[in-house]
């Protein structure tokens, strides 16, 4: 199990009625990309990639790319390392993604 790390304001959702709350608003169609910054364990990413054409993560933790890697459902996603707000978005090669993420204020 992976803890929430301060340093870097995670936060896990772990309410599935937020989660379908989420999915419904953000209307996401088969034919669309999706970048999600800061999935943290998958709940979201789960009941995304089962919708969007591909996903495509953005995670900073390591111990959080080890479970997600391990995540049966998110076998076909993409997962990067990254900080977002060091990611060079073009060299992505992402077509239109629809960028989704549970960000801390």
């Amino acid at each position: 199990m992976v803890f929430a790390k301060k340093k870097w304001g995670q936060n896990f959702l772990v309410d599935n009625n937020l989660l379908e709350k989420i999915i419904n608003n953000v209307k996401i169609d088969s034919n669309e990309n999706v970048l999600e910054i800061g999935p943290g364990q998958g709940a979201l990413s789960e009941k995304l990639v089962g919708i969007c054409n591909e996903l495509h993560m953005v995670e900073i933790d390591r111990d959080l790319i080890a479970i997600l890697k391990q995540h049966n459902k998110l076998s076909q996603a993409e997962i990067i390392n990254q900080d977002i707000l060091k990611v060079d978005l073009p060299t992505l090669d992402i077509e239109n993604p629809v960028v989704i993420g549970n960000i801390p204020l």
